[in-house]
């Protein structure tokens, strides 16, 4: 920490937030390393005080000065660790919430992830969460539809405008966005035939997170579950996996759709099965 060189400085934080409970006589040090005139530095202090939980508390509002830092990684970096931190920081939860107009898609999409983990005490940021869907930073979008899968029903006025992401030219969005409508709504069978939509998408990550989704809803109709039983013949793993997990939980599962995955499992070498 007493190096005049930034480099020690930030590696000395980065383990003190991986030596647990033996670093926590040093977190007052760490602590000033929130005012370094380095910001990889002051970042690297703000993230390791993160996994001392409880024994952070004492710094909280030096955690929460990080989001007026001129730096946006330094910025993002104090979004991420109070809201790793959760319920110990819900009065910081408004600070965090100014930060999803910030000018940087980083801080944007770490005020995202941030809001999601206080659950119901950030229940009044979903709108402006939502909002940031026609953002044009593709990490935000995907962010933003993260963050509305863990608010769960809580976000269901938001729905209509998150199933448009399955439509997003981008993957990683259009994912997001299949997850997002297997958590927010489980019941109206609204958006099912968009998902089945998805299970014909060019990207194997988008239809395996359509078959999760579609297992997440509480009925499907018999069209749907065909073109879940067609995904157990998907040429990529991932996808058989994710249909065959669906179709168990719809009571579909058959020793039929077992044999289809085993085959697929030796047919790959998956977990050493040849």
């Amino acid at each position: 920490f007493v190096s005049k060189k930034d480099e020690p400085r930030r590696i000395a934080c980065v383990n003190m937030g991986r030596l647990g409970k033996a670093a926590e006589p040093h977190l007052p040090l760490l602590a000033k390393c929130l005012k370094d005139p380095a910001p990889q530095v002051r970042k690297a202090a703000c993230d390791a005080l993160q996994p001392h939980g409880e024994a952070s508390l004492p710094y909280l509002a030096d955690i929460a000065e990080c989001l007026n830092d001129e730096s946006a990684m330094v910025r993002a970096a104090g979004c991420s660790t109070l809201g790793g931190l959760g319920e110990f920081c819900e009065a910081y939860i408004q600070k965090i919430a100014d930060c999803l107009a910030d000018e940087k898609a980083v801080v944007r999409r770490a005020a995202c992830g941030a809001l999601a983990e206080f659950e119901e005490a950030a229940v009044t940021a979903i709108p402006t969460i939502a909002s940031l869907l026609e953002d044009e930073a593709k990490a935000v979008k995907e962010a933003v539809c993260l963050s509305l899968a863990e608010f769960g029903p809580a976000a269901i006025d938001h729905i209509d405008v998150v199933a448009q992401k399955l439509m997003d030219p981008l993957p990683d969005v259009r994912k997001a966005a299949c997850q997002a409508i297997g958590q927010i709504d489980k019941v109206s069978q609204k958006h099912h035939g968009l998902l089945a939509m998805c299970l014909g998408d060019e990207e194997d990550k988008v239809r395996a997170a359509a078959c999760e989704a579609l297992g997440q809803q509480h009925k499907l109709a018999a069209e749907h579950v065909a073109s879940l039983v067609e995904k157990l013949q998907d040429e990529e793993l991932r996808v058989v996996v994710a249909a065959n997990g669906a179709l168990a939980a719809h009571g579909k599962a058959s020793q039929v759709n077992i044999d289809l995955l085993v085959t697929q499992l030796g047919e790959t070498g998956f977990w050493g099965i040849r």
